[in-house]
């Protein structure tokens, strides 16, 4: 994904391209909507790829947690996935991502500022 509108960011390498994401705060859904890579697949549940997200720790945690919000993002993240004209929800998703950040934090596996673990692994 490119961040087309701010050129000068220092995460972006010649060619625009996002690098280097480990230590960028995501404080409102623009940013979110920009950086956020895959963070859709916590919420597939009908792949190997989605499966594989939702096995970490944190995200069972999650699970747990928050099962409402969890069942109606599966929902429509992979009704978005199979239906390419549905665009992935996310406000919601800014949403789990917020709550899944603060249970990465609460277990001492992610600094204020490092996403790494929510947005590329």
């Amino acid at each position: 994904m490119k961040l087309e509108e701010d050129k000068s960011n220092k995460n972006l390498n010649e060619n625009g391209d996002l690098s280097d994401l480990e230590f960028i705060v995501i404080d409102s859904l623009e940013k979110f909507v920009c950086y956020q890579n895959n963070f859709f697949s916590y919420f597939l549940d009908n792949c190997e790829w989605g499966k594989m997200k939702r096995s970490k720790g944190y995200f069972k945690e999650f699970q747990n947690l928050y099962p409402e919000i969890e069942k109606e993002l599966t929902n429509i993240v992979v009704e978005s996935r199979i239906n390419s004209q549905k665009e992935l929800p996310y406000e919601k998703l800014f949403e789990a991502y917020n709550l899944m950040k603060e249970i990465l934090k609460k277990e001492g596996d992610i600094e204020e500022k490092n996403i790494s673990y929510l947005l590329f692994r």
